[in-house]
């Protein structure tokens, strides 16, 4: 499978058909359907050139999202200039970025994302987003609860299946890869990130949880 960015007639022949080699690769890896978060890989440009099908929606039609560009999207104009300025921050910095959005589809019925933004070479970002509609909605049904032990209750069945459960997974199916020797370098770089972060979360709603049973 090829994916043809639309600059590949500019100055970066060259540079392009490397880059281009490198993502037919990312995009036959096994590796990818480890993680349950929707993918995008784009270019500097804000063209999407990878795309893999995750927990939630997209707000583009599957099958127009790569070769199109987000500013193309119909997405209003705050969320693209916000994810393509955390894009430009993880290309000069090597940081990952996130930030934490919403989007009104056309039925008007609107979902929360987070999106994580990781460097991946001098002028392609991989995003990691994640569909937190049911956490969002979750949170709400928890406030409107009165009852002090079924709020308790539920909390902690919320924290457990929509928050640990899900992390932990990602995590295992990084590590099978990892132990399999299913990796290149930079893969596991990428991934590792990832690991990490997702450590970072599962340690959060670990404590949560601790102060629930301790409640």
């Amino acid at each position: 499978m090829y994916f043809f960015s639309m600059n590949i007639l500019g100055g970066h022949l060259i540079e392009e058909y490397n880059q281009l080699k490198v993502v037919n690769e990312l995009a036959t890896n096994v590796v990818l359907n480890s993680i349950p978060d929707i993918l995008f890989l784009m270019n500097t440009e804000g063209q999407y050139l990878y795309y893999k099908k995750g927990e939630g929606r997209t707000f583009i039609e599957e099958n127009k999202i790569i070769g199109s560009y987000i500013q193309e999207s119909g997405m209003p104009e705050e969320i693209i200039s916000k994810i393509l300025s955390i894009n430009a921050i993880a290309l000069e910095s090597g940081t990952p970025q996130k930030i934490a959005y919403h989007l009104d589809f056309p039925n008007d019925k609107r979902r929360f994302y987070e999106s994580i933004a990781v460097r991946y070479n001098s002028y392609m970002v991989l995003r990691i987003v994640r569909d937190i509609t049911a956490r969002i909605v979750a949170e709400k049904e928890l406030i409107q609860i009165k009852n002090e032990e079924e709020k308790k209750r539920c909390l902690l069945n919320y924290v457990v299946s929509h928050q640990i459960r899900s992390r932990i997974a990602t995590i295992l199916g990084i590590g099978v890869l990892l132990r399999e020797h299913m990796l290149s370098q930079k893969e596991e770089e990428l991934f590792m990130e990832q690991v990490f972060m997702q450590m970072q979360e599962l340690d959060t709603h670990i404590l949560t949880l601790s102060g629930l049973l301790n409640s």
